[in-house]
């Protein structure tokens, strides 16, 4: 282990540590003790020279329809041209006919929404296979 304060930190001592093992030398780089007015201790600074990974964004589009009015919707499916039984239109004008009718229709009463979050967001690197097992039964068992 490589030890990068040498300068002390609180009166006379270097009590605290900055360690990387020795094969991580360059990990660490522009150590500075200052001195601060709010503490006995010394602060302690440096530069990482680690990727910082950002987190995985997932965007996702939706449409809210458990709140929209449901009966309008009827209303306005009812009036539309998908009802007019009596033309003489083939199956696939029918089909873009709908796909084109209903799209607009719920465009108006349930419209898209897009959202995003992070997909690692409860990420737990840190825990093993068996942790991450025990704490899912946990969870379970709570429940």
């Amino acid at each position: 282990m490589t030890q990068h304060v040498v300068e002390a930190t609180r009166g006379e001592n270097v009590l605290d540590l900055l360690l990387t093992p020795a094969s991580d030398n360059d990990t660490l780089s522009q150590v500075a003790v200052r001195s601060t007015c709010f503490s006995d201790h010394n602060l302690v600074t440096c530069r990482l020279h680690v990727p910082l990974n950002s987190p995985t964004i997932s965007r996702y589009c939706y449409r809210d329809i458990c709140r929209f009015d449901l009966a309008a919707f009827h209303s306005v499916i009812q009036q539309s041209a998908l009802y007019d039984f009596h033309s003489t239109t083939s199956v696939d004008s029918y089909v873009e006919l709908f796909n084109s009718k209903v799209e607009r229709i719920l465009d108006k009463h349930a419209p898209l929404k897009s959202r995003t979050c992070r997909v690692s967001r409860h990420d737990c690197r840190w825990l093993s296979a068996d942790a991450l097992e025990a704490k899912r039964r946990c969870r379970r068992r709570e429940r």
